[in-house]
């Protein structure tokens, strides 16, 4: 149902509320496995003009990222982690690689 504020404006009742975060959630968590098993542009390519690696301190995951360019647009952006890194870090990779690709270097610095 609907609640009423203190100025009398209608506002969603907190059990709705509730429920979508809770759908948002589970979504959000759908998304990060999805983008976790993208394997589209893991891997390192057999020629690179850049190379940028991170290492997490708390459980030694390593990222690195190989791209190539021309005219300074990135054309490929690739990369490696370590297998047994957490979905999240893996699905942030995968989607920071497609996000790269068409972009301006100097957009990535």
């Amino acid at each position: 149902g609907i609640l009423k504020s203190e100025t009398g404006a209608a506002r969603p009742d907190a059990a709705l509320w509730v429920k979508k975060e809770e759908e948002d959630r589970k979504m959000d968590r759908e998304k990060i496995l999805l983008y976790s098993e993208d394997k589209e542009n893991r891997g390192e390519p057999e020629r690179f003009l850049g190379m940028g690696q991170m290492r997490e301190p708390g459980c030694g995951d390593t990222l690195t990222f190989y791209l190539n360019t021309v005219r300074e647009i990135v054309t490929e952006c690739r990369f490696t982690i370590t297998e047994t890194a957490c979905p999240p870090l893996k699905a942030c990779a995968a989607r920071t690689a497609q996000m790269a690709l068409g972009k301006p270097v100097m957009e990535h610095i």
